[in-house]
């Protein structure tokens, strides 16, 4: 039998913390840390950057976050800004970044049969593809599900995925790909911005040092180094799933439990010939099949279950996932009448956590301002910046300009969240978050009486003695909150 590891001496305990206050005070300061180097987060450092010292960790060798160009006709992530994108043209234009439509942009959208679509989702508290069934029935919500191109989608989303552009608005692109847009975000940053790639935080810890908040930041580079660093407020520009570890999870569960994620692919694959412009919805395994480049497909661009469906039979077996491949392009290119083409240099570029999208809650409501400023009182210059978050635009570069857009107000000051002096009479509080009760009440699966008891209360240790993390419950925090207690 092994034997118990022995406890740490007291002198030993002591060294540990003595080479550990050695450590914070060797600690690099900095006013503004950002953790991720996505479009949303240099944006805020080229905003932020002359008056403010910043930090900005990204884990990978390179900057961008999903924005990834591996030549002019293939991106990995984000691939294309549409007409509509007001944020992502201005800031186009402000960095002399030249657009221009993408070659399927000259095509038709055509689909595999006929557009049979369904209702936009009228009934709150439903997701999209629950409120068409209830609507127009399953065969029809079925069918406008496969119309988005993005199958498996909808059952989790409480709106209908994706952009409506006029007919006259189409999606453009950088000449050099989509990478353009954060390497010369980083070219314009302030020398008061530094950022380090191929860094990752491991964990931040939030405190106060005489009256003001301080966050403390370790990070870990590819080489094993560890350093330390504190910083007046921070950016997170990441997935809530990719938030590193803190010492106030209870408000990252709260974000986890008010936004999701689902998967996304896109294949992309070289044919023998030349093709004339291309964009095909085929409401089947494919998806979409989209042309980027005379002599490139998109031969799958979808989401959710589909997505995983390519990725593993790719990983398992990538000789019989090009044939399947092949024999799926060619059978809508002959329903199109188009001639059949050789697929080669098959390329699957698979994000676990890739489309946003806020799951169905009792208000109906999208939660942007709550997320990017979870607790101004219990974690003041927290803030967070993600396109997945976005209002508008969840899994677009324009959504993280959205969002960003608003941190960006907070931390000038020109916009704030509400603060109550005292808890209204038909609210409770939940760990300093003002929440409106009075219409849950009657829909609260405990009953009302279980709530009743704390109207004008704090109800805290109650809230987190029933709900607990696994729980339900958590998703419907954040939708109705109205505010915060001013301490």
């Amino acid at each position: 039998m092994g034997t118990s590891p022995s406890k740490p001496s007291l002198v030993d305990s002591l060294s540990l913390r003595r080479a550990w206050n050695q450590t914070i005070q060797s600690r690099k300061h900095v006013d503004l840390a950002i953790v991720g180097a996505g479009i949303g987060g240099l944006y805020c450092a080229q905003q932020l950057g002359s008056t403010k010292s910043i930090v900005v960790f990204e884990s990978s060798a390179e900057i961008g976050g999903r924005i990834r160009t591996v030549n002019k006709h293939i991106d990995r992530g984000a691939w294309r800004v549409h007409d509509s994108h007001r944020r992502m043209h201005a800031l186009a234009t402000e960095l002399k970044i030249d657009l221009e439509p993408t070659h399927s942009s000259l095509a038709t959208k055509t689909y595999a049969q006929e557009k049979l679509g369904g209702p936009s989702p009228k009934l709150p508290g439903l997701s999209s593809f629950q409120s068409n069934v209830v609507q127009s029935g399953l065969q029809k919500a079925l069918a406008t599900e496969q119309r988005t191109g993005y199958i498996g989608l909808q059952d989790g989303i409480s709106r209908t995925y994706g952009v409506k552009p006029d007919p006259k608005d189409i999606f453009r692109v950088p000449r050099g790909g989509m990478s353009e847009f954060p390497l010369k975000l980083r070219q314009a940053l302030s020398p008061n911005v530094k950022v380090l790639v191929k860094t990752r935080v491991t964990k931040i810890t939030f405190e106060r040092q005489n009256g003001q908040p301080i966050y403390w930041i370790e990070t870990r580079g590819r080489d094993g180094s560890v350093d330390y660093w504190s910083a007046s407020s921070v950016i997170f520009n990441c997935q809530p799933a990719h938030v590193p570890r803190t010492n106030f999870e209870e408000v990252v569960q709260l974000v986890k439990a008010c936004v999701d994620t689902r998967p996304l692919t896109h294949v992309y694959v070289k044919v023998d010939r030349d093709l004339e412009p291309l964009y095909h919805v085929t409401s089947d395994e494919l998806g979409q099949l989209i042309t980027t480049g005379p002599r490139t497909l998109m031969a799958s661009y979808t989401g959710g279950e589909l997505a995983k469906l390519h990725f593993n039979y790719w990983l398992q077996d990538k000789s019989g996932y090009t044939s399947w491949l092949q024999s799926l392009v060619n059978d809508h290119f002959k329903l199109l009448n188009r001639d059949p083409v050789a697929l080669a240099d098959v390329k699957v570029f698979y994000y676990q956590h890739a489309v946003g999208i806020w799951p169905p809650n009792f208000a109906g409501k999208k939660c942007m301002r709550e997320v990017a400023y979870p607790h101004p009182v219990k974690l003041p210059n927290l803030y967070w910046v993600n396109e997945n978050l976005s209002e508008t635009y969840q899994g677009w570069a324009e959504g993280s300009l959205e969002v960003a857009e608003y941190v960006l107000a907070c931390i000038r000051g020109t916009s704030a969240p509400t603060l109550y002096a005292s808890v209204p009479s038909k609210a409770l509080v939940i760990d300093g978050r003002v929440i409106d009760v009075d219409a849950w009440m009657s829909s609260h699966p405990g009953g009302k009486w279980a709530i009743w008891p704390y109207l004008g209360k704090d109800a805290t240790d109650m809230f987190r003695g029933i709900h607990i993390i696994k729980s339900g419950a958590l998703a419907h925090v954040l939708p109705l909150q109205i505010g915060f207690m001013e301490s």
